[in-house]
């Protein structure tokens, strides 16, 4: 894993590149390579190097800017490259510096298994849930919520009628308006159809 960013470095004014004390230990490469960035891009999935290639292309020629995620071939780990020029003399340089995210990229995954996981149980659940935003706006609701409203498949929830419209008492969405603005938790109780039968919910 990359403790810190490692660089390869193109004077605007030259065709070698210069490479970081650790870059080669720090990414498995053969330390007497002549072309670092090139033993970089063997270790990548082909379409990443494509990419990448094309994007240090780019940065050396055009001096254009980038940041990419990339992953190793093997799939085992995640970096993130950026690119960009900096003028440190009369012609510059183009540099791309290299960090390991595979933790984080992990991480990432697993939140969104968590996630996902969450939605299934929520969703299981035979009465409505639901979660609002900071500007009280629908943000979630699980599938009773959408059997209660009849809400078409794929309608984004924040696309969603209140599920206490129509019913004479205060929406859900006024409770929790006054419950931010007064800081405390406001409640009532409503009594609702849902699937032909009767139904009482906690505001």
């Amino acid at each position: 894993m990359l403790r810190q960013e490692q660089a390869i470095l193109w004077p605007f004014d030259r065709e070698s590149e210069i490479v970081s004390a650790g870059f080669a230990s720090a990414l498995d490469i053969e330390s007497s390579s002549r072309n670092q960035f090139s033993k970089f891009l063997e270790q990548l999935q082909p379409e990443d190097a494509v990419t990448l290639k094309e994007a240090v292309h780019s940065l050396r020629h055009e001096r254009r800017p980038f940041l990419l995620p990339v992953k190793s071939a093997d799939l085992s780990r995640t970096f993130s490259v950026r690119g960009d020029s900096v003028v440190a003399d009369a012609t510059g340089t183009a540099v791309m510096l290299v960090s390991d995210r595979t933790v984080d990229a992990a991480r990432v995954e697993r939140l969104s298994t968590d996630a996902a996981q969450m939605h299934d149980l929520l969703d299981a659940l035979p009465v409505p849930v639901w979660m609002r935003d900071a500007q009280q706006k629908l943000k979630y609701a699980n599938k009773a919520y959408r059997e209660a409203v009849d809400a078409e498949d794929g309608l984004g929830a924040d696309l969603l009628p209140e599920i206490s419209a129509g019913t004479g008492l205060q929406s859900a969405r006024d409770l929790a308006e006054r419950a931010a603005s007064q800081g405390s938790p406001q409640s009532e109780r409503q009594h609702v159809v849902m699937g032909g039968a009767p139904v009482t919910l906690l505001n």
